[in-house]
């Protein structure tokens, strides 16, 4: 998906200054690639029971950066595109929330 400035800012602000462009963004603590189920079992698990929220998978936050974007009134097209969505699933699966974002214009 296309980076708001505001998390782009961030990201910036923590690019070291010669970074490598094939380096990982978010790399582990010793600097390797990150391993889901390490991430879920070290990371995620705890800090959502640190925030008290209920457990779930991060695979859940795909379906809420869709839904807000959408609601944002993002292109359903670039979002499809973006996140590797047939545009038809898209639209079924997130119909309701393109409608409550839709705008009627008048001819």
């Amino acid at each position: 998906m296309t980076l708001t400035p505001k998390v782009a800012e961030m990201l910036s602000a923590r690019k070291p200054t010669n970074v490598d462009p094939e380096a990982s963004v978010f790399p582990s603590p010793k600097g390797k690639l990150l391993n889901d189920h390490t991430f879920r079992r070290r990371a995620w698990t705890k800090i959502l029971t640190r925030l008290e929220i209920t457990y779930r998978k991060p695979y859940s936050t795909r379906h809420t950066a869709i839904s807000h974007a959408l609601a944002n009134g993002a292109n359903p097209l670039a979002v499809a595109e973006q996140t590797g969505h047939d545009p038809q699933i898209l639209f079924k699966h997130y119909a309701s929330v393109i409608q409550k974002s839709a705008v009627m214009v008048e001819f």
